[in-house]
């Protein structure tokens, strides 16, 4: 299955003609479709971008905007023996070259929150965001805009393990780098600041005790918390 990849989201043109959408959102004088990943949690409407398409400033209308972020190392995914790829599949925004006066425009990592994994889903779940007017932001009190990098092992794969794993989602609002692997639990009110490394080895499990501040620190070997 690691050689198998689905066709990708330039699908969807094909799907919007074929199912009658399209010719449905037509004949209702509808003018403007936003587009965007399911996943992509950072995904709103922005009404300057919309503005911009409707009264640009030259007075040529565009018929294509395109949002694009920088890339980051989270963005490069891997197979399980680590080896680096390259995905092949068509993309929504290829389409670009079909449109007249098209434009791309560079907008800030916020508006790209992909959740494809439970390292994903820890970070919007913590307190580095906080939902306002349907829109996800990075809380102020992060002093840098950056999002932190967070890889959790094959333990916390399934959400249904990753929930039983975190009593609470800890504060990360100092984190940079988290990595856990093997059989880790959290208690409630943890803290995680700077670099943090966990790591059980096969027959060990780590219990970080509630109510731990871990700041660049290194855990291993066996920590059990027991109830009495």
């Amino acid at each position: 299955t690691e050689c198998w990849y689905p066709p990708g989201h330039g699908d969807i043109y094909g799907s919007f003609y074929n199912s009658g959408l399209l010719d449905n959102l037509i004949a209702e004088g509808k003018e403007y479709i936003f587009v965007s990943n399911i996943d992509n949690l950072g995904a709103t409407v922005d009404l300057y971008i919309l503005n911009h398409l409707m009264n640009p400033p030259n007075g040529k209308r565009c018929e294509f905007v395109m949002e694009v972020t920088n890339k980051t190392r989270a963005d490069v995914k891997t197979l399980d023996g680590g080896l680096n790829v390259i995905q092949l599949e068509t993309a929504v925004g290829a389409a670009i070259k079909s449109f007249e006066n098209s434009l791309g425009i560079n907008v800030p990592r916020s508006r790209f929150l992909p959740v494809k994994t439970t390292s994903d889903l820890l970070l919007v779940m913590s307190n580095l965001y906080s939902l306002n007017a349907g829109s996800l932001t990075m809380s102020e009190k992060r002093e840098f805009p950056t999002v932190p990098l967070v890889k959790l092992g094959s333990s916390f794969t399934k959400v249904q393990d990753y929930l039983r794993r975190f009593e609470s989602i800890p504060d990360m609002l100092e984190l940079d780098h988290l990595t856990v692997s093997g059989d880790v639990t959290f208690g409630k009110n943890v803290s995680l600041k700077g670099t943090v490394i966990i790591i059980a080895n096969h027959g060990d499990r780590i219990d970080i005790p509630a109510g731990a501040v871990l700041e660049n620190k290194i855990v291993s070997g066996n920590l059990r918390i027991l109830d009495h």
